[in-house]
């Protein structure tokens, strides 16, 4: 089974849909001497080619997705309209409007986690946000973590 770190981004729709595919797609960035290219999906998923697909295995694995993560977010600033957007490892179709809605201080509180301004006033939420470009705000995002514990984390104790 495939782990893939990517950004998933919620749009208002086909139309929003398609200008961040349009916007993301085939971009390339550059980290740490590497090459990477961007590929955008409707529906929301931006991945990067060249990482591991079997999430973050090593410390490597973890510096290097970070500093793709903040590639992403730095591309996201200026990037078309949309709802919120998360980066991290399985995040594509995190969470609904509706789920948002019903549970704000549980996403909201998701490092990397970058919301419209409008919507996280419906939420009603008091979390204190920073302030992400123009019309956004967000958690900041503070990077990918690895851990060679042998004990299984929370959420694999859970499954």
């Amino acid at each position: 089974m495939a782990w893939i770190y990517s950004m998933w981004i919620e749009t208002d729709g086909e139309l929003q849909g398609r200008s961040i595919v349009k916007y993301f797609d085939g971009r390339i960035i550059h980290v740490d001497g590497k090459e990477y290219t961007i590929r955008a999906y409707m529906g929301g998923m931006v991945t990067v080619d060249g990482i591991s697909h079997y999430g973050v295995t090593s410390q490597q694995d973890a510096d290097e997705m970070t500093a793709i993560g903040f590639e992403l977010y730095g591309l996201l600033r200026n990037a078309p309209a949309f709802r919120y957007a998360i980066t991290g490892v399985e995040v594509d179709g995190s969470v609904t409007l509706s789920e948002l809605y019903e549970d704000p201080e549980y996403w909201l509180g998701y490092k990397g986690f970058v919301i419209r301004k409008d919507i996280y006033q419906k939420t009603g939420s008091t979390r204190p946000m920073a302030q992400f470009g123009t019309d956004y705000v967000w958690t900041p995002y503070e990077g990918e973590r690895w851990s060679n514990s042998k004990e299984p984390d929370a959420s694999e104790a859970e499954g």
